[in-house]
């Protein structure tokens, strides 16, 4: 699939109240609602960041196969993000299990990015059950081409219990505006799900080798942790976009350039029990005052 890239300039939004003009309308009250949900605005962490996330395309229309595009993240004091920050490489791909159980999947309607949906053992075009030595050499391509795109009707599709991982890699650091913990979530996080997410996943911030980062520990995210886009946003088999914007400081750092993605693991992280087969995308706003009004490179 071919690759594009544009530039966009991040709008310097960090400014706490701070009005900003967006498309027309005038943003910066403090949001006491987020995604359909009603938050106390008091101490949210550790239950991520009490961000409304903000939806239009064809599947916030009754449209579950056409585009969804993310239009725009509002932060609890009324900061409001439209530029966002997508993976530009994906590494260190490993799977363990049937070869028909992990896919980048695109809605079928999608007009961007993918449209269709390619399963892990069809990548080298011979088929079979188990995924052969070129399914996974071929894989992480394909993983990008769906996490790089705003849309998330573009997403990795897992529906197995087996063991599997790979690293992000942005091609600016991920920076924590304040390294305590705060309602401002960097890193974005995607999840469809029965009425919302429904999924577990785990976060590790590593450096390119995948090894982690001094201080840093492994965060898996609760469904629980997630809201509903809004407007909601209707995908196949009928079920809705959960989304959470997370705070860097709970991965135990201030700043990284690669992420591992993994499956959750009984006792790491935080992970208790429930679904851990997660159909997700993750994406990152820059927070941090050196990044605000810098040029962000974006690809498509």
């Amino acid at each position: 699939m071919p690759n594009g890239r544009r530039y966009f300039l991040l709008i310097h939004l960090a400014q706490p109240l701070i009005r900003v003009v967006c498309g027309g309308l005038v943003l910066g009250a403090v949001s006491m609602q987020a995604g359909g949900q009603n938050y106390n605005h008091s101490w949210q962490y550790p239950i991520g960041s009490p961000a409304a996330f903000h939806m239009t395309g064809p599947a916030t229309q009754g449209d579950p196969q056409g585009n969804a595009l993310i239009e725009s993240v509002e932060m609890p004091d009324g900061s409001v993000f439209n530029t966002f920050y997508r993976p530009v490489g994906i590494s260190h791909f490993s799977y363990s299990g049937a070869g028909n159980k992990f896919s980048a999947y695109g809605g079928s309607n999608c007009t961007i990015g993918y449209n269709s949906a390619l399963k892990l053992k069809d990548v080298d075009g011979q088929g079979g059950k188990k995924p052969s030595a070129a399914d996974i050499a071929g894989m992480p391509a394909h993983i990008l081409a769906v996490l790089e795109n705003q849309n998330l009707n573009n997403y990795v599709d897992t529906s197995t219990n087996k063991s599997w991982e790979f690293v992000m890699e942005f091609n600016l650091p991920l920076k924590d505006n304040d390294t305590s913990p705060d309602d401002f979530g960097e890193l974005l996080y995607f999840e469809r799900g029965s009425g919302g997410g429904n999924s577990w996943l785990t976060f590790m911030a590593v450096d390119e080798n995948n090894n982690p980062l001094p201080g840093a520990e492994p965060l898996s995210i609760s469904p629980a942790e997630t809201v509903d886009t809004t407007p909601w946003t209707v995908l196949r088999l009928g079920q809705r976009i959960g989304a959470v914007a997370i705070d860097l400081s709970r991965l135990g750092v201030s700043e990284t350039s690669h992420l591992r993605v993994t499956k959750a693991q009984p006792g790491v992280g935080g992970y208790t029990n429930g679904e851990r087969r997660p159909d997700f995308k993750v994406m990152a706003v820059i927070t941090h005052p050196s990044q605000l009004s810098s040029v962000a490179a974006l690809f498509d």
